[in-house]
């Protein structure tokens, strides 16, 4: 039986997070990002620096899980400890109880940057590809924020319309406010949008 045809349950993590939580967090960055004085996302688009704004986001939805979680350890590229080759992490968290948390956040990584979706979808397949016992001993998660443009927001309907094994949600900030448009997501374009895909069924 292959991962795809398992409908896996999220073991508990970090003291009771669920998927929603993990979303909420990243939908919060974004927020607080928006009404800064001099908000860091529309600079690093503005200027189209190479390096992008993926390791502040990282760097603040580590923090941010800190605050609300008992963590015991935290670490970045960590490679998933499972045979093969070696698969490495975004963003790992060990808490005081409760299962492992490992987490694929990507970003936009500049303006004219066309494969964040295909990234999002690297990662839906890296997670794919993980033992089954470690997907229901571990929690995996990926997410992706970007601007979409008309052809993110064609890739995240093509995605969506492809049914991945798990539950996809996708969240759209507008006028401050973020609605979810998982089921019709053609009308996000130009907006921040963040992309969340788990193993499990919610």
């Amino acid at each position: 039986m292959t991962n795809d045809d398992q409908h896996l349950q999220q073991p508990e993590t970090l003291g009771g997070l669920k998927m929603a939580d993990l979303i909420r967090y990243a939908m919060a960055i974004v927020t607080d990002d928006s009404i800064r004085t001099n908000p860091l996302i529309p600079f690093f688009l503005t200027h189209d620096y190479k390096g992008g704004w993926e390791a502040w986001l990282q760097a603040e939805y580590a923090r941010m899980i800190g605050a609300v979680a008992p963590l015991s350890d935290f670490d970045r590229e960590l490679a998933y400890p499972v045979p093969g080759p070696v698969k490495k992490c975004d963003l790992w968290f060990q808490g005081t109880r409760g299962a492992p948390l490992w987490i694929e956040l990507k970003a936009q990584r500049r303006k004219g940057y066309k494969k964040a979706v295909q990234d999002f979808k690297d990662d839906i397949l890296k997670i794919q590809s993980l033992p089954a016992a470690f997907l229901q001993a571990n929690v995996n998660a990926a997410i992706v924020a970007l601007v979409a443009s008309a052809t993110d927001v064609a890739d995240l309907q093509a995605l969506r319309v492809s049914r991945p094994s798990g539950t996809l949600t996708y969240m759209a900030q507008n006028g401050g406010k973020w609605f979810d448009v998982t089921n019709d997501v053609t009308k996000a374009g130009g907006h921040v949008i963040i992309a969340s895909w788990v193993p499990y069924t919610l």
